[in-house]
Order: structure tokens, then C-alpha cells, then sequence
């Protein structure tokens, strides 16, 4: 009787464990996961996306994003904290699984420079 008032409560509740354990298991020991890393990225070379602590935009900082697996930066880099890890923060070419993100120039959320804008800004910085 008891079985039969509490079936969903006891199947909701079996179906949560197995959930959690499942998650676990991938996440903690399997290491199945993606890693995404910001990294510094050149404007005038290749499409950034930009990023202004306040509104006069003094200072940009351009950034890119790297993904690859979690397994493969652990093996990569030695230390515990992959962000003491130089190896996090660029894709060796000769490496399938690692991407490199750019910025969609369609997306209107880019720096778009080129190498004549390096002039202009020396220019600009020996006028002041």
C-alpha cells in the first residue's frame, strides 16, 4: 500500500540520485567537460571582441576565447590550477580538439581595425 501511494514520490526521488551520480562521475571523474578560456588578442591582426571598464572606453581590453576539453588541459598542464598554466592560454596548431573563438564581425559587438589605425593612434598619442 505504502509502495503504491508514494510511486512517484519514490521514482522522482531514484531518478534524482541516479542523476546526481551520473553527473558526477562525468564532471569529477571522467572529466568530460569543456574548458573556455579568455585570452588577449591582437585588433589590428584579427577580429577581438572589445571590453571598456567605463563609458569614455580610455583603456580596451581585446580578447579571444579557447575551448578544448578539460582531460586534455589537466594532461597539459602539471599544476592543479590550470590558470597558473601557460599552456591555457593558446591553441598549438598541431592540436585538433583546441578552438579559438573570434569575434563575428556580423555582430556588430567587434573592434574592427586595421593596420592603418596603428599610425593614426601614434599620431594621435605624440599630438598629446
Amino acid at each position: 500500500m505504502f509502495l503504491r501511494r508514494h510511486l512517484f514520490s519514490i521514482t522522482i526521488i531514484v531518478l534524482l540520485v541516479l542523476a546526481v551520480t551520473a553527473s558526477f562521475y562525468r564532471f569529477y571523474f571522467l572529466q568530460d567537460y569543456q574548458v573556455k578560456n579568455e585570452i588577449e588578442c591582437d585588433p589590428y591582426t584579427e577580429s577581438c571582441y572589445v571590453w571598456c571598464e567605463d563609458a569614455d572606453c580610455i583603456e580596451p581590453y581585446y580578447y579571444a576565447y579557447t575551448t578544448r576539453s578539460a582531460q586534455e588541459l589537466k594532461s597539459l598542464c602539471s599544476t592543479e590550477d590550470i590558470n597558473d598554466c601557460d599552456e591555457a592560454w593558446y591553441c598549438d596548431p598541431t592540436e585538433i580538439a583546441c578552438e579559438v573563438e573570434y569575434c563575428d564581425p556580423e555582430s556588430g559587438d567587434c573592434e574592427d581595425l586595421t593596420v592603418l589605425d596603428i599610425h593614426q593612434e601614434d599620431i594621435t598619442d605624440s599630438a598629446i
